[in-house]
C-alpha cells in the first residue's frame, strides 16, 4: 500500500470512529427538546390541559406524565411535521399544588438510544390570599396581661371564602412558639384568633396565619408583629 493510500485509509477510519462516538439525539441539532402546555397556572384540580413536545424529529413517540404523583395521569403523542407533536389532553392531579410535568421521548426511537426528557412546572389549584390582616393588643404592657388579637379576610380573587381552616401561630422575639390556634373563616371570609395571657415578657411578638392547600385551593399565609413593653 502506497504512503498516500495508507494516509487516506487512516483518515477514513478516524472519521468513522469519530462519527460513531457522537451521541445520537432525537431532536434537531441546536434545538433542545422541550415540553409546552396550554396553561401553567390557575388550573382547577382534576381538569385537563393541552401538552405538546417541541423540537423532536418526526416519528418519535413522546410520553407525558407528572413526576412523583402516584398513579399519575398519562398521555402520549407522535411527532410530525414541524418537529413537534400535536397537542394532546392530559388530566392534572386532583389536589392543589405545584407539579412537574415530564415529557419523555420513548425508546426505541431511531434517533436516540434511551429517552430524552423535558419538564415544565404546572400549578394546580386556585390561588388564595389574606387581606385586611391586622395584629393588635388591648394594652401594650405585659405586666397588665394584654390580649393579642389577629384578624384577616381570606379571598380567591375578589371573592371571600367561607369555612376555610387556618393555623394561627404566636411566636416570641426569639422565634419560639408561644401558642397556636385553629380558626375557621366565617361566611364573609373573616377569621379571628385571640391570645389572652400568652405574652409574658417584653419584646417583639410575631403572628402567622397559614391556610394549607386542599383539593381546590393553594396554600395562603400572612405574617405580622407587635412590640410589647414591660
Amino acid at each position: 500500500m502506497s504512503r498516500f493510500s495508507k494516509l487516506a485509509f487512516i483518515v477514513t477510519i478516524a472519521t468513522l470512529v469519530g462519527a460513531s462516538s457522537l451521541p445520537a439525539q432525537a431532536y434537531p441539532a441546536g434545538q433542545v427538546f422541550k415540553v409546552t402546555a396550554t396553561r401553567y397556572t390557575g388550573i382547577d384540580a382534576g381538569s385537563r390541559i393541552g401538552v405538546s413536545g417541541q423540537n423532536v424529529y418526526p416519528g418519535c413517540r413522546v410520553n407525558f406524565s407528572f413526576l412523583n404523583v402516584r398513579n399519575s395521569p398519562t398521555a402520549f403523542a407522535i411527532s410530525g411535521a414541524g418537529n413537534k407533536t400535536p397537542t394532546v389532553q392530559i388530566s392534572v392531579p386532583n389536589k392543589a399544588g405545584v407539579y412537574t410535568l415530564e415529557a419523555v421521548i420513548a425508546s426505541p426511537c431511531r434517533y436516540v438510544t434511551g429517552g430524552t426528557r423535558a419538564t415544565a412546572s404546572i400549578t394546580v389549584g386556585r390561588e388564595r390570599h389574606i387581606d385586611r390582616h391586622k395584629f393588635t393588643f388591648d394594652r401594650q404592657q405585659v405586666s397588665k396581661n394584654p390580649t393579642l388579637t389577629y384578624v384577616g379576610t381570606l379571598y380567591w380573587g375578589t371573592q371571600t371564602l367561607a369555612s376555610q381552616t387556618a393555623t394561627v401561630t404566636l411566636t416570641d422575639d426569639r422565634g419560639r412558639v408561644v401558642s397556636t390556634q385553629t380558626v375557621s373563616t366565617d361566611r364573609n371570609g373573616n377569621f379571628v384568633a385571640t391570645f389572652k395571657g400568652a405574652a409574658k415578657t417584653a419584646g417583639t411578638y410575631g403572628v402567622s396565619a397559614q391556610f394549607t392547600s386542599n383539593d381546590t385551593y393553594l396554600e395562603a399565609s400572612a405574617q405580622d408583629s407587635v412590640v410589647l413593653i414591660k
